[in-house]
Order: structure tokens, then C-alpha cells, then sequence
């Protein structure tokens, strides 16, 4: 369990939610005092040898953003440190493609349509 997430295979790097993943996801969400720490473990996996399991992580997180409206506000991080420290260029391009058709603001609109209109 990390982050309200648990790893499937240690192969692939497949991440799922856990079982306590809306209490887990909602302190990741608001105390962005895990953004960094979430930085420094990406490169850290990327040092020792574990840089498999970085892309299915920014995937899983951008599936959560995207697909299910969790976790919106790593967007941010996830566009602008998290996608930076993908080594490989061919899986930095596959996750950049993946964000690249989706918008946060778009994605809000589609799931919950005039509640932006009016704030």
C-alpha cells in the first residue's frame, strides 16, 4: 500500500488502487508536502535500477486524474517534475501523448457539466 495504491507485478510495475485508497487519496491529494517526496522516489527508482516501475506509476496516477477524477490536484507535478524523470525516451513520449489528449479543465466540465459556470 502506497499512496492509497498497491503494486500488482513487481515485473511491470502495474500499480492498482488498495483497499484505503479514498483516505490515502485524499491526504495525496491535499498535502502537497508528498509532491516532492514523490519527485525524489521517482528518481530515486531511477538510480537504483528501478526505472521499469516510473511509468506505470504516471500512468496510474494520470488514469486516476483523467479517468476516475481522483487525485486532480497532482496535475500539476505530474505534468512538470513527475513526467521529466521518465529516462526512456520512447515511455516519456507514450505517457507525454496520454496527457497531451487530456485536459484537467476539460475533463471537470465532461464530469460535472455547469459547475464551473458557476463559481
Amino acid at each position: 500500500d502506497f499512496y492509497g495504491m498497491e503494486l500488482v507485478d513487481e515485473a511491470t510495475g502495474e500499480l492498482r488502487r488498495s483497499s484505503n485508497f479514498k483516505l490515502q487519496y485524499k491526504n495525496l491529494n491535499y498535502s502537497s508536502h508528498n509532491f516532492l517526496r514523490i519527485t525524489r522516489i521517482l528518481k530515486c527508482l531511477g538510480e537504483l535500477g528501478l526505472e521499469r516501475l516510473k511509468k506505470p506509476f504516471l500512468m496510474h496516477i494520470a488514469r486516476e486524474i483523467y479517468e476516475h477524477g481522483e487525485l486532480t490536484n497532482l496535475d500539476n507535478s505530474l505534468r512538470s517534475y513527475w513526467l521529466g524523470t521518465l529516462r526512456n525516451d520512447m515511455e516519456r513520449a507514450e505517457v507525454s501523448a496520454y496527457l497531451a489528449g487530456h485536459n484537467l479543465d476539460e475533463e471537470e466540465d465532461a464530469l460535472a457539466p455547469g459547475v464551473r459556470e458557476g463559481m
